[in-house]
């Protein structure tokens, strides 16, 4: 980090010039009052620099911040590990494009892993939008990385069921009852 510093000093007198009259404002006119007569131009002037810094030296130095899995993440990992191939899993996508920027990674490398293990894949939403979100990944993932997957015999699209837990109750007890 120094060597950054010291490399780029440019960057951070651009980020302290810029922040310094925030600063003194907060000295001289005190928190409280400060926040309540915050010009908005402010807030976004520190959401560019705590976006741009951190792109900034990773483009640089090459440096990310170390990606731990978590117990829960491993735990998923290792049990489609122990699957052998062509084992069913059943995939349900109950999530909408509002949250897909944080959901669709996930299920885009659940997907992916699952047909790096050749398992067979039942997919099926419990959302209205959900079927979209499934061709999204099939389309992303199965049909562009594995064209040897096939479907109707290496999944299936089982579209929307309405019911909710409902739904994932018959599911448990008899799953083509619900499908039928």
């Amino acid at each position: 980090m120094a060597d950054f510093l010291r490399e780029q000093w440019w960057l951070a007198v651009a980020v302290i010039a810029s922040l310094l009259p925030l600063v003194l404002h907060f000295a001289r006119q005190g928190f409280v009052t400060t926040l309540r007569t915050l010009d908005r131009r402010w807030i976004f002037l520190l959401m560019l620099w705590s976006v741009l810094v951190p792109i900034y030296f990773i483009g640089v130095t090459g440096k990310t911040f170390p990606e731990v899995p978590s117990a829960l993440s491993t735990s998923v990992f290792n049990e489609i590990e122990r699957l052998k191939e062509g084992d069913p899993v059943l995939l349900s996508f109950d999530f909408d494009p509002a949250s897909a920027g944080e959901l669709m990674p996930m299920a885009t490398a659940f997907v992916k892993h699952a047909s790096e293990k050749k398992l067979k894949m039942y997919f099926l939403a419990l959302w209205p939008v959900g079927p979209q979100m499934i061709d999204d990944t099939v389309n992303k993932v199965i049909r562009s990385d594995f064209p040897q997957i096939v479907y109707g015999r290496d999944y299936v699209n089982l579209g929307f069921k309405s019911g909710a837990e409902g739904v994932i109750k018959v599911i448990d007890t008899n799953l083509r009852e619900q499908i039928a």
